[in-house]
């Protein structure tokens, strides 16, 4: 069976949204949904059940990023600053301030914009001053995301998925809770996501490439260093989805999850995508009588079951009282039928919750979650148990965001190999590449295209850090050659890198690999290419036409678009086509082998 992508970007670049598996085809996708991540003050109002993720207003542009003052940050959207009738409102508990116009404002405001209402500018002071205020990011399926940082360094990063009634100020004390703890929170709502994956062409959902995206934007927007993956916690309906997204997901997307009254129901009509261990049942709407299986128009949701296997550690916190979701989710949101589901699950872990505290989940309870030592307990726990972040980076490259993917004993090879990713981040493709050509003694230095471009480069700027790792890492290694490889915007800015080599480097260089190529160049990180090629970076082809004869290799899938390898002259340049898209139909064993190969010399490469 044919599996599915969660979303489809552009032809160009898959992994920008949502990083895909192998297999996956094209849905449809929404322009809008991945064009900003600009910070901006959320306007509605306090404890709503839509609460973050529903929709935003979306700047032209983002304003400077405020120091860090005591607690999390607001930062406003851009407009027009100092404009009259307009004010910064604190809210009463944990919703963030808000920004208030006046009527006439409005009419003013809409007048000089074209009929478009732009909130303005408000003094970072003022809006850190009010109590609550946290930063808000945009991006891809998820909008106006509350993000709660530590005092200190970042030691996790959580993605906090709310229950059935959205980000309530019970599950914003819970992810300031932990954020005392030093994690970086981002608050996610669950009914947001859902009402965005059911709008969503094709038959089934993959969330968990959504939320492995988002973890890797925040990370690189906030400047973490390494990366970490993220911890899952959900709330309710949002625990139930912690857990299947660890049972979709591949190992190593998700540190590790925790539900809080966990029930297994998902109120998602588009049932989740099969993905490598979660299984589920249809749900039965509550006005059929019959035992007959639900047809998709009439989904309830579904029913998840037991994986045979997690692909990370999952802790559920439950306190045996049936939340408001849980009474209309029915018996098997019971206490002894939760409890049977969790055990049947090797390695799952139940921790009990004082009885008399629903106030996770917005009740009257008396000791809400956060409260609970048992809470902070399970987390510490499970952040304790975390794979450590790799080292960091040698002092000479230190300021380069790179990651080392060392040969596996017992191999051996006179290349080494710098790859730069997509920009998607170093995820997908970049890491299953580097690790099969590990397997074949070729250690790798990835280089995060996502973290690297945020800082606007020059092709000469980017050439002289190639320079560097070149020569860096062929002492550090001890190795003749360099394979030099590029994905997506990896691939973009090679030839120019390339071309703008010292001699001295460049005789360093067996092959430069092109996976992917488009026809233009951007060397600066731009939120519109997560949605379409871009049109005014540098023109391609005439750079690739200046690479030596023989030194290049362009790879590219048969049902991509906007490929410039077909363009290229098989004289100078090795073109490889193979099955699939932008992702070569997840075959990335395959594609390592045909770069070695290609190293050897024209022709030696198999198709």
């Amino acid at each position: 069976m044919t599996e599915h992508k969660p979303r489809a970007m552009s032809a160009r670049e898959g992994e920008r949204c949502a990083m895909p598996r192998p297999g996956r085809v094209a849905l449809g996708w929404m322009a809008a949904a991945c064009l900003a991540a600009v910070p901006w003050a959320h306007a509605a109002s306090p404890g709503a059940a839509t609460g973050p993720g529903v929709s935003a207003p979306v700047a032209t542009a983002a304003p400077p990023k405020p120091a860090p003052v005591q607690g999390p940050v607001l930062v406003p959207p851009v407009g027009m600053a100092g404009a009259s009738g307009v004010t910064a409102v604190p809210i009463a508990g944990d919703a963030p301030p808000r920004l208030m116009m006046s009527a006439p404002a409005v009419t003013a405001n809409k007048a000089a914009n074209g009929g478009v209402l732009s909130l303005p500018v408000v003094a970072p002071a003022t809006l850190a001053a009010a109590p609550g205020a946290v930063e808000f990011v945009t991006h891809g399926r998820f909008r106006d995301v509350p993000v709660y940082k530590p005092k200190g360094e970042v030691q996790s990063v959580v993605l906090m998925l709310s229950g059935d009634q959205g980000w309530t100020p019970a599950t914003s004390r819970m992810a300031q809770s932990l954020a005392a703890q030093g994690a970086l929170v981002a608050g996610l709502s669950t009914p947001a996501l859902f009402a965005s994956l059911e709008a969503d062409l094709g038959d089934c959902a993959f969330p968990d490439g959504d939320l492995e995206n988002f973890s890797r934007f925040l990370q690189a927007y906030e400047k973490v260093p390494g990366y970490y993956p993220p911890i899952l916690v959900g709330d309710n309906e949002g625990g139930a989805l912690a857990y299947a997204m660890i049972a979709q997901a591949r190992p190593n997307i998700f540190a590790a999850a925790m539900s809080i009254e966990f029930c297994p129901v998902l109120e998602l009509r588009k049932p989740l995508c099969k993905g490598e261990g979660v299984h589920f049942s249809r749900r039965m709407s509550e006005s059929r009588t019959t035992a007959k299986r639900i047809k998709p128009k009439d989904n309830a949701g579904v029913v998840l079951l037991p994986a045979t296997r997690l692909s990370a550690p999952w802790v559920a916190l439950q306190s045996g009282m049936l939340t408001p979701f849980a009474r209309r989710s029915g018996p098997l949101c019971e206490a002894r039928a939760t409890q049977t589901f969790i055990e049947t699950i090797s390695g799952a872990q139940s921790v009990a919750l004082p009885a008399v505290q629903p106030g996770a989940s917005g009740g009257t309870g008396a000791q809400p979650v956060t409260a609970s030592e048992p809470f902070k307990a399970a987390f510490a726990k499970l952040n304790a148990q975390r794979k450590p972040p790799p080292p960091p980076p040698p002092a000479a490259v230190s300021d380069l965001p790179v990651i080392e993917v060392a040969a596996q004993p017992g191999t051996s090879s006179e290349l080494f190999a710098v790859l730069l990713s997509g920009d998607g981040g170093w995820a997908g493709l970049d890491k299953e590449v580097a690790a099969a050509l590990s397997k074949s003694g070729v250690p790798v230095v990835g280089v995060d295209s996502l973290r690297y471009f945020w800082t606007p480069r020059t092709p000469a700027s980017a050439a002289a850090d190639m320079d560097r790792l070149v020569r860096f890492y062929a002492a550090r290694w001890k190795k003749a050659k360099a394979l030099l490889i590029g994905y997506s915007q990896g691939a973009d800015v090679l030839p120019f890198i390339v071309n703008r080599l010292p001699a001295a480097s460049r005789e360093h260089v067996a092959l430069a690999v092109m996976m992917g190529l488009g026809k233009r160049a951007d060397f600066e990180f731009h939120m519109t290419n997560w949605v379409s090629s871009s049109a005014s970076g540098l023109l391609i082809l005439p750079e690739v036409q200046k690479l030596p004869t023989g030194l290049g290799m362009c790879i590219y899938g048969k049902d991509e678009k906007d490929s410039n390898c077909p363009s290229l002259d098989p004289k100078q340049i090795q073109l490889v086509k193979l099955p699939g898209g932008h992702h070569f139909d997840g075959d990335y064993a395959k594609l390592a082998r045909i770069i070695l190969e290609g190293a050897r010399g024209p022709g030696s490469a198999s198709r």
